[in-house]
């Protein structure tokens, strides 16, 4: 049987990995964008793994708010479904969420969205 330590570790460890994803899929996208000069044919490749590691961000953001905030993590169906690849969704969401947690954050990132 796996103890609570045990899940937490896990729960850690996932958390881990997707944040060291979307770093990785920004990395390779930035790295590939400071490369091109007058020759634009990556740019279908560069898009793709920024909009990919904006997306798990996305997603990892929701999933800690709501841990933050008290609530279990979104349910697979819900990531996979509701929010998909829909961006503003996932943006409103996340913002909103976000914002609901008050002074968790420092006034620098609550104020961000709202120049």
């Amino acid at each position: 049987m796996t103890t609570e330590a045990e899940r937490n570790r896990n729960w850690a460890t996932a958390i881990i990995q997707e944040a060291n994803i979307a770093a990785s899929l920004f990395s390779q996208g930035l790295t590939i964008v400071r490369a091109m000069r007058d020759d634009y044919n990556n740019a279908a490749s560069v898009m793709s793994l920024l909009a990919l590691g904006s997306e798990k961000l996305l997603k990892l953001t929701i999933g800690l708010a709501r841990l933050s905030a008290g609530h279990p993590w979104p349910e697979l169906n819900y990531m996979q479904h509701t929010i998909r690849h829909k961006i503003v969704t996932g943006n409103r969401e996340a913002r909103a969420l976000v914002a609901s947690l008050g002074d968790v954050l420092p006034a620098m990132w609550r104020s961000y969205g709202s120049r």
